[in-house]
């Protein structure tokens, strides 16, 4: 069943509402409603930008998994198409797997092309910049290596579909629940940050 994806966003005034769904949290003075549509792509996302980008001075985050191709590609498309220019957005594997044509194709359904995003290998450099570091698989997590002193550190145990078994169309709905968890946690992940 499809839902309708919303994107609800206040500063003081409720902005335009685009869809009705969902609940709403209220968060330093913004509010995001969101839910997801798999067949329509964000809609005002420049909205969001703008609210982010008003209440976050620079930071950067990165996130990490075992191979870079697909749970961490999604994580940053999807902070990229949310964050604007405040934010840098990273992420890496312990080792790089090349990206998954799989994950490509359900973000791209979302409206987020993730085609140009390169699979790296996690550096020094990259865990310096960092100020928050989301490890979304428990391998990396247990392999993470020390994080410099000052910086976050933040866990989501995201089941891999990359591993999913069946028919194709299986497959691809176990890529479509991953995208949607993620979609989900990086909301609640800026919305975090939007509080500190």
């Amino acid at each position: 069943m499809s839902t309708i994806i919303s994107i609800v966003v206040q500063i003081n005034d409720w902005a335009k509402k685009l869809n009705d769904r969902v609940s709403t949290q209220q968060v330093a003075g913004l509010h995001l409603q969101l839910s997801y549509n798999s067949h329509t792509p964000w809609a005002n996302s420049q909205a969001v930008k703008a609210s982010i980008e008003k209440h976050i001075v620079n930071m950067n985050i990165l996130f990490l998994c075992t191979g870079n191709s697909c749970r961490s590609q999604m994580a940053e498309g999807w902070a990229r198409h949310l964050a604007g220019a405040r934010i840098t957005v990273q992420s890496a594997g312990l080792e790089a797997h090349g990206k998954n044509p799989r994950a490509i194709a359900v973000m791209a359904e979302a409206g987020i092309d993730i085609s140009s995003q390169e699979s790296t290998v996690l550096t020094a450099e990259m865990l310096q910049q960092a100020d928050v570091l989301v490890t979304v698989c428990g391998h990396a997590d247990e392999h993470c290596p020390v994080l410099p002193a000052g910086k976050q550190k933040r866990h989501w145990p995201l089941s891999d579909p990359a591993k999913a078994k069946g028919t194709e169309t299986e497959i691809m709905d176990q890529f479509r629940a991953t995208r949607d968890e993620v979609s989900e946690r990086v909301v609640d992940l800026l919305q975090d940050l939007l509080k500190k």
